[in-house]
């Protein structure tokens, strides 16, 4: 497991599976699933500058679903 600041209050963790988690503040609101290749981000609204976290992580190419934040926490559980 490897910490990342990506910048203010923006905090990748990376796992040794290659999968990686984007913290946006303390919340978890993207999960990369490096088996699928695909990035998961919250349909959770949260503020203007997490969704700018969330935007600037996630390449423009990448395919992405949506999961609630409850599914995010509980991937991050169970990871973590």
């Amino acid at each position: 497991m490897k910490v990342n600041i990506l910048g203010a209050n923006k905090t990748e963790i990376e796992l040794g599976n290659r999968n990686a988690v984007l913290f946006s503040y303390d919340t978890p609101v993207v999960y990369y699933n490096s088996n699928q290749a695909v990035y998961f981000r919250t349909t959770t609204k949260h503020s203007r500058t997490t969704s700018k976290h969330i935007n600037s992580y996630i390449p423009s190419e990448a395919v992405v679903k949506e999961a609630t934040q409850e599914v995010i926490n509980k991937l991050v559980e169970r990871i973590i």
